[in-house]
């Protein structure tokens, strides 16, 4: 007995002594990083300007090297804003990103070529991706944006009620647009239609035009990366509905660094991961698993 636990002193001493320095070598500090192509040609853009802004105040300024990377290494947490320029290309800019204490946040960027340039152009407003081709009632929503918008529960649908042109009555998981029911809504996910958006579609007939047909959407806001939001102006690619056109992109996983968060309600739990696959280099996975019991809400 006094030889076991002798060993086990020395062993718990001896590991104590080996996380030390390691422990005392972990810093504060953020990174955010990501990659700049042509949206077109899907390739890398060298020498574009990366700016790095907080609350309007720039902290930092970097080009892109000949892969198309930049990165920043600041020592702060909090909600930055980064604005990529270069010549030829429309500019692009992604606020609200949010940076963590030892942990590496990736914005990819994808720029449009343009046929005209100016030499220097100032536009005060919220867009968050500068496409020149758009509708002028285009809305770019930001991941962020989704996760933190108020009175969503949740539900990415009801995060919509905000936008110009937009109705929801928060009962159902739907919006209307200018009129039109819930289903003269086109939305897609990666480009591919979704017809049944909402768990629990169990009205018929007019009741389902109403109604929307169901009580929760079906996707959860930590995999959705951004969504595209036009009331009225899209292309002939995309007729067929009179309503509004919702284009919904799946989120990419980090690569570089691994972060599992959960959230929990009345109605139940969600766990996502986001992080590297650890089956092959540079390569990620995004799961988000969640359970919800709507039994403890609506109590008879």
């Amino acid at each position: 007995m006094r030889f076991w636990s002798t060993f086990i002193s020395s062993y718990f001493l001896t590991l104590a002594v080996g996380l030390g320095p390691g422990y005392a070598q972990v810093s504060n500090t953020s990174i955010l990083s990501g990659l700049v192509i042509d949206a077109l040609s899907l390739r890398p853009l060298a020498g574009a300007e990366v700016v790095l802004t907080e609350q309007g105040e720039m902290l930092e300024q970097t080009h892109t090297n000949a892969l198309g990377r930049y990165a920043f290494t600041i020592s702060s947490e909090g909600l930055f804003t980064l604005s990529i320029r270069i010549s030829g290309y429309g500019p692009a800019t992604e606020q609200n990103v949010r940076a963590v204490a030892d942990k590496v946040t990736v914005t990819d960027f994808s720029l449009t070529p343009v046929a005209y340039n100016f030499e220097e152009i100032t536009v005060m407003g919220a867009a968050k991706d500068a496409d020149p081709f758009a509708a002028v009632t285009a809305t770019r929503i930001s991941r962020e944006d989704i996760r933190t918008a108020p009175g969503t529960g949740g539900d990415i649908f009801r995060g919509l009620d905000s936008l110009p042109g937009v109705v929801a009555t928060g009962e159902f998981s739907n919006f209307t647009v200018r009129g039109r029911g819930p289903r003269d809504n086109l939305i897609l996910v990666d480009g591919i239609p979704f017809d049944k958006v909402v768990h629990f579609d169990q009205t018929l007939g007019e009741d389902e035009d109403i109604g929307g047909g169901g009580r929760f959407a079906i996707f959860a806001p930590n995999i959705i990366g951004g969504a595209s939001f036009e009331p009225s102006g899209w292309s002939a690619a995309y007729s067929g509905k009179n309503g509004s056109l919702l284009k919904l992109d799946i989120a990419q996983g980090n690569p570089s660094t691994m972060t599992i968060s959960g959230r929990l309600d009345i109605a139940g739990g969600e766990v996502t991961y986001d992080g590297p696959s650890y089956v092959a280099s540079n390569t990620s996975l995004l799961i988000s698993a969640r359970y919800f019991d709507f039994g403890n809400v609506f109590i008879s």
